[in-house]
């Protein structure tokens, strides 16, 4: 009994030798058909990026504090006031 204990184990630690081997052969063809996918995806995700172009427009510049702009007012525009004022405010709402 005890000379049929380390015979058991060596055929089982060889079986699962044996076993692993074929496991591994196994897992590199599927490691390799998941790099070749993988290299297909990301072919194609480049090249939808060239076709994109940028991911944002670039943000509109910022009016300069430091000019004064012309803004022109009509009679349509329901000004108040003088016509000769020094200063025109000029109100806008949206209501979209």
């Amino acid at each position: 009994m005890n000379k049929l204990i380390p015979i058991v184990g060596a055929v089982g630690l060889l079986a699962a030798a044996v076993g692993c081997r074929k496991m591994e052969d196994d897992s590199s063809e599927k490691f390799d058909r998941i790099m070749s996918r993988l290299d297909a995806m990301d072919k194609k995700l480049d090249q939808i990026a060239q076709n994109r172009g940028p991911a944002r427009p670039p943000a509109p510049a910022e009016p300069d504090p430091r000019l004064t702009y012309a803004v022109p007012v009509t009679d349509s525009d329901f000004p108040r006031g003088p016509a000769t004022a020094k200063v025109t405010i000029v109100e806008a709402a949206d209501f979209a």
